[in-house]
């Protein structure tokens, strides 16, 4: 019954919903290895690597990357989407522009310089709305938007190099407007 549920979720689109600290679709911390077993996809959907499984594997716009907490693969300790399709019930995902959130946040948000590791991190969501609501999802920005030709040379090398990365309210940051490049949910 649980894989014939993980089954229609999936194929109907109801399960795209990211719900932070929770669930990305109908993948959640207790998600087995044998439940992505019962999602019953077609050859080649679903991949397994030394600590992972990939959903939708020859499909980028859908692919969802599983990591295991332990080696039974028993847990999901994390999962990873750069896809349009999952997004919060508030409609944030990938493809959300820096401005937006930071308006829904109603605080400075804080991100990492895009030389940092990982680029382009939410590192903070200050004392705004989203702190709590994002607890447990990481948010990662992109550089590569149609207003990064806009930046003079000494902008762009500085979002590569400032030490401490930037803030929203930055200059720099209003001018390019990043939008969220992934989404990585983190139990």
């Amino acid at each position: 019954m649980k894989a014939l549920l993980l089954v229609l979720l999936l194929s109907v689109g109801a399960g795209w919903v990211v719900v932070p600290g929770k669930s990305i679709g109908p993948l959640k911390q207790s998600t087995t290895r044998a439940d992505l077993d019962g999602l019953k996809l077609p050859d080649g959907q679903l991949m397994d690597g030394s600590d992972g499984s990939e959903i939708w594997a020859m499909e980028p716009d859908k692919r969802l990357s599983v990591r295991w907490a332990n080696p039974k693969q028993t847990r999901i300790a994390s999962i990873f989407t750069s896809s349009k399709l999952y997004r919060t019930a508030s409609g944030i995902g990938v493809g959300t522009r820096l401005s937006e959130l930071a308006k829904r946040n109603g605080a400075d948000i804080q991100f990492s310089n895009f030389g940092a590791d990982p680029p382009g991190a939410i590192t903070s969501w200050g004392q705004g709305k989203l702190a709590r609501e994002f607890k447990g999802l990481q948010l990662t920005l992109t550089w590569r938007t149609p207003r990064y030709s806009a930046l003079s040379g000494p902008e762009k090398e500085s979002l590569e190099q400032q030490a401490g990365g930037f803030s929203s309210s930055s200059a720099v940051a209003r001018k390019l407007d990043p939008t969220v490049k992934s989404m990585t949910l983190t139990f």
